[in-house]
């Protein structure tokens, strides 16, 4: 099911390539009292809250207690990506860093990508693409206890991070197709890197999204989330 915006001339969010989206304010995403949540785009994924993660209706939005660190989505979304683009709207719980890495996406850090806490460094987030050993990735600042709008893209070996519309850095990487760890949500396959906040909308694509529609998105949430 495609879920658009009903007033007239509203950002839309782009279709093409759209391969993984949950928004959690929408019911036919994550019904109520459900702990299973469901893609809004024409795919059957899926994944499973647990440890912890709850739905949150003042937010709208999935809390995955900094208490815990536990706390997860786990789902089947398996697909040996090469290019791509992983986009989340979040809030991490607190003003310092107080965790190492924590995660906003993971899909394997080492044979997949990655979407976190630059180590236990304040208000720095990134991700990175099969990205093995130190840095493990790019980095630019994300306000910690604000509502923020991340991605991380890969077209070839060109590596971008977004914040909303706009790359704040990029390197050249592996263009090696991605594993096919299943992607989870606010943890890392392990039991380590909790992301201690909230997460109201994910995004997967198979290419890389323009400017231009990285804005539709940010728009789109905007007032929403107040960004």
């Amino acid at each position: 099911m495609i879920i658009q915006p009903i007033a007239f001339n509203s950002p839309q969010i782009p279709q093409e390539g759209l391969l993984f989206w949950y928004d959690f304010n929408v019911p036919n995403c994550l019904p109520s009292g459900s702990t299973i949540a469901s893609t809004l785009n024409r795919t059957t994924n899926s994944g499973s809250l647990a440890n912890g993660a709850v739905y949150q209706a003042v937010s709208a939005s999935v809390n995955f207690p900094a208490v815990s660190g536990n706390s997860i989505i786990t789902t089947n979304f398996t697909t040996a990506l090469t290019n791509f683009h992983a986009i989340a709207i979040y809030r991490c719980a607190s003003t310092t860093a107080t965790g190492n890495y924590q995660r906003i996406l993971d899909k394997s850090f080492s044979g997949g990508f990655y979407i976190g806490r630059n180590g236990t460094t304040a208000n720095q987030w990134g991700g990175g693409v099969r990205d093995g050993s130190p840095p493990y990735g790019i980095f630019a600042t994300f306000t910690d206890n604000q509502w923020q709008m991340i991605g991380l893209s890969r077209t070839g070996t060109s590596i971008k991070l977004w914040d909303k519309g706009t790359v704040v850095n990029s390197k050249t990487g592996d263009g090696t197709a991605l594993d096919t760890t299943a992607l989870r949500i606010g943890r890392d396959p392990a039991i380590a890197y909790g992301l201690g906040g909230w997460e109201t909308a994910v995004f997967i694509y198979n290419r890389e999204l323009t400017p231009a529609e990285m804005t539709q998105i940010y728009q789109y949430y905007a007032p929403r989330f107040n960004f």
